[in-house]
């Protein structure tokens, strides 16, 4: 909530390429597409390290146990992928 925060549209052709350079540092992706899109974007979102994929209108809700700065517990020994 107080970083920084990247808004950016990009073919889905350089979307990996994009967000893999950021790997690590990925927190949550927010998915403005149709619904017969979204399946493939979450999965190249995801490979790609997003760590929370949602709507768009639903960025700033949180969720029980969720990590706080960006990390999780456990972050350095697992990854955590939350698809909504």
């Amino acid at each position: 909530m107080f970083g920084s925060c990247l808004v950016k549209a990009l073919p889905r052709q350089r979307l990996f390429s994009a967000l893999r350079r950021s790997h690590g540092v990925l927190q949550t992706a927010g998915l403005i597409c149709q619904p017969s899109r979204r399946e493939e974007l979450t999965r190249l979102l995801a490979s790609a390290g997003v760590c929370r994929i949602t709507r768009a209108g639903t960025l700033s809700e949180g969720f029980c146990g969720e990590g706080r700065d960006g990390e999780f517990p456990l972050r350095r020994f697992l990854r955590y992928v939350t698809i909504e």
